[in-house]
């Protein structure tokens, strides 16, 4: 209610969010390439918001003075916003994967084309440009279907595309050098927390499997500090729905001695400090958190049961009252 009675705050968060995305995301990297995540953004969000993108992506390649080494991040930003102007009635997740796979190829083709390297970068570029592409459609299609639904369905075909989308951002994040701390794996470990929490030991599995996969995306080092965390995942989903501090210090410790069996490296004690801001900000968080944000396949099976209970009930209420009435006449 409070969004509908406040549409223009609505679209200026949307707008204030973009703008920072496209900033944090520029310069970040995935497997040793350059990150593909704000061009996906740039893709999957409406014309207005693919501009801020691609205008926080550039203030940022200027500040840091990373233009021409990210001229084809933002060629293929700028073709994609361009393209968005033309078709701006066609936001379907097929149309943005489409303008993303195009703006990507063609602008990594052109530059590679000046700089004389065409034929060893073409494979290449094919592959940045799909893959690109595929980010591209999953936000999409994501956003499409949380304005339907008003919360994050997690099952069938949807609950791919959060997975391949959270372990991109993921990967992503943890190269991102905006704070003294991991950003990656800071959040990686409030989202495992938060899953395990609410959603007992296999959302704690879940989702520390795919941050421990994005965190290897971004560098061994950092997958190697966090290679336990389905681990610590899986024993704070024992402690669901008990006193959130509880589950906080048992997550915590049991990170504490991972890193002591794998032994203790230059990384440890910064990787033990983005454990525990992860626990912090899970604590911050989970006071707020509703179930009603997450559509579950748990959560629809429950309802289900819960929906042929009642209906067994009032069936059993119906055939007694039937009988009863048969031996009163």
């Amino acid at each position: 209610m409070n969004v509908k009675k406040n549409p223009g705050a609505l679209n200026a968060a949307a707008f204030a969010l973009s703008l920072a995305g496209g900033y944090v995301m520029c310069g970040t990297t995935v497997a040793g390439a350059a990150s593909f995540v704000d061009i996906s953004l740039c893709g999957a969000l409406p014309l207005p918001l693919a501009a801020a993108v691609f205008t926080g992506a550039a203030v940022r390649s200027i500040v840091r003075r990373t233009v021409g080494r990210l001229i084809v991040k933002h060629a293929a930003m700028l073709l994609v916003v361009i393209l968005k102007m033309f078709f701006e009635d066609r936001n379907d997740p097929r149309s943005c994967a489409a303008f993303t796979a195009l703006g990507t190829f063609i602008s990594g083709t052109a530059v590679s084309a000046v700089v004389g390297e065409l034929m060893y970068k073409l494979p290449f570029y094919l592959v940045y440009a799909g893959v690109s592409a595929l980010t591209a459609y999953c936000i999409s299609a994501l956003l499409t279907g949380i304005q339907t639904s008003r919360a994050v369905d997690l099952r069938g075909i949807s609950g791919l595309y959060h997975a391949l989308v959270y372990t991109v951002f993921a990967a992503s994040l943890c190269t991102a050098a905006v704070t003294a701390v991991n950003a990656g794996v800071v959040l990686g470990a409030a989202a495992t927390l938060t899953a395990a929490y609410f959603y007992g030991a296999g959302g704690g599995v879940t989702i520390g499997s795919l941050t421990a996969c994005g965190a290897f995306l971004s560098s061994v080092s950092c997958g190697l500090s966090v290679v336990l965390l389905p681990a610590a995942g899986l024993a704070a989903g024992y402690l669901r729905r008990r006193r959130s501090v509880s589950a906080a210090g048992a997550f915590t410790a049991i990170c504490l001695a991972s890193q002591s069996v794998m032994g203790v490296s230059p990384g440890s004690g910064e990787a033990m400090l983005d454990i525990i801001a992860g626990a912090g900000l899970f604590l911050a968080v989970s006071p707020f958190f509703s179930d009603r944000w997450i559509i579950s396949p748990a959560s629809a099976d429950t309802g289900l049961r819960e929906l042929m209970t009642v209906r067994s009930g009032f069936l059993a209420d119906s055939l007694s009252s039937v009988r009863d009435e048969s031996e009163r006449i």
